[in-house]
């Protein structure tokens, strides 16, 4: 019996000492940052190797996505954002009443991330709102707080059509795009909803629709299906015929204010809140799951087309990047790095490669979140730089910031922290 309480013991200290060690490695991680991404990512390789725990995994992806950030320069207090489906072009409009297009570039990865340039500024003492992008990022759909909603072309002159005039009394809160451009939706801090489409020219505008202001607006890549999100109700619209917009399904509350919400271009899924939602048949909305972990009220979401993956932005300043291809049982995969402060406007690409947030009173950041799987290790194992290296005693002692070799990794010569990925 006391053999057995002994080698507890033994066995119990150096556990201790694995996960201490481990945590070590990865705060040197964390250290190497912006001085050395490759060790960074080697030593944080190693501390998640040596014990996976929720502080080594979430250095190691805080490191992963430090290589893949780029901020929009220049811009603050922007008050909304769009992204084309590639993740190339976006759209954002401040409280300066600017209205900008920027295009985004990859840099190569790993460790390059994303280089963001201004292609131009639409127009100066626009007082705009709420912003969408067709798919090819050619065609801006700009809802102002004069209660205008305006078209801007944006392939060769840069030139706008008005929509909707404004009444200056109320502010539109948010609007969306079919993929091509042809349909419309606008919500307005009024509680009311415009419907518009290209081709037959209708506008239509259903009346007793929302007892609060709208808070978000979506629709469907073939414009046949809308969601508009406030705070009394969530609305599923079925617009198969645009001069005869159909209430087919309502989301109810399971508890307190959810925010925001979106709407995935293939129509099938819907988030509202940290709420995850079936709307494949609009008249027979299905709530399947609760987002996990969600600290504060959701004023931001954004899906891919397939509803596979979406961003949230939190009033507490949290984004998320959750993995949702099992709907019934959402993933939270990164918490993605940002300034302090309510993050009410996020954008995510098509295919959930390119995520970006604006937090008020600073600006926005954007990230390459394509790889980004839950699994750090196997991530950051994806670079062959990577796994082709070797850790010698002597590269270990200029990279490990004083932690010696850990027994638990083996002999250092041939050791890799990527043997079987």
């Amino acid at each position: 019996m006391l053999l057995a309480a002994l080698a507890w013991v033994v066995v119990d200290g150096r556990e201790s000492a694995r996960i201490a060690t481990a945590r070590d490695l990865a705060l040197q991680g964390v250290r190497l940052r912006d001085v050395d991404d490759l060790a960074a990512r080697l030593v944080g390789a190693a501390a998640v190797e040596l014990h996976a725990d929720a502080g080594t995994r979430a250095a190691l992806i805080g490191t992963l996505l430090a290589g893949r950030q780029g901020d929009l320069p220049g811009a603050s207090d922007v008050r909304d954002l769009a992204l084309s489906a590639d993740g190339r072009i976006a759209l954002s409009a401040d409280a300066h009443e600017r209205v900008v297009r920027w295009e985004l570039a990859p840099q190569g990865l790993p460790g390059r991330g994303l280089l963001v340039t201004a292609s131009s500024t639409l127009q100066d003492r626009l007082d705009a709102s709420a912003v969408a992008l067709t798919a090819d990022g050619r065609t801006g759909l700009i809802g102002g707080r004069d209660g205008s909603v305006r078209v801007w072309e944006m392939s060769g002159h840069s030139r706008s059509r008005t929509v909707v005039a404004g009444d200056g009394v109320r502010p539109v809160s948010a609007v969306a795009l079919s993929r091509d451009g042809g349909r419309a939706v606008a919500g307005f801090d009024g509680g009311g909803v415009v419907f518009w489409d290209a081709a037959g020219g209708q506008i239509r505008r259903p009346s007793a629709v929302h007892a609060s202001a709208v808070s978000s607006a979506g629709l469907s890549s073939d414009g046949r299906r809308a969601l508009t999100v406030s705070e009394d109700k969530a609305v599923v619209w079925d617009l198969a015929d645009p001069a005869r917009p159909v209430q087919a399904g309502v989301l109810t509350r399971p508890g307190g204010p959810w925010g925001a919400g979106a709407l995935s271009a293939d129509g099938r899924t819907a988030v509202t809140g940290n709420q995850v939602w079936d709307v494949g048949d609009p008249a027979r909305p299905r709530r399947l799951a609760t987002l996990p972990g969600v600290r504060s009220l959701v004023i931001g979401v954004a899906l891919t087309s397939d509803g596979s993956g979406a961003v949230t932005g939190e009033d507490g300043g949290r984004v998320g990047w959750w993995g949702l291809r099992d709907r019934v049982r959402p993933v939270l995969l990164a918490d993605l790095p940002g300034a302090p402060g309510p993050v009410g406007a996020v954008a995510l690409s098509a295919d959930g490669g390119v995520a970006m947030s604006a937090a008020a009173g600073w600006g926005v950041r954007s990230w390459l979140v394509g790889g980004i799987s839950g699994d750090p290790l196997r991530d950051v194992c994806a670079d062959s730089a990577l796994r082709a290296l070797r850790v010698t005693p002597e590269t270990w002692a200029k990279i490990a910031g004083g932690v010696g070799w850990p027994d638990g990794l083996g002999d250092p010569g041939p050791h890799n922290p990527c043997p079987a990925l």
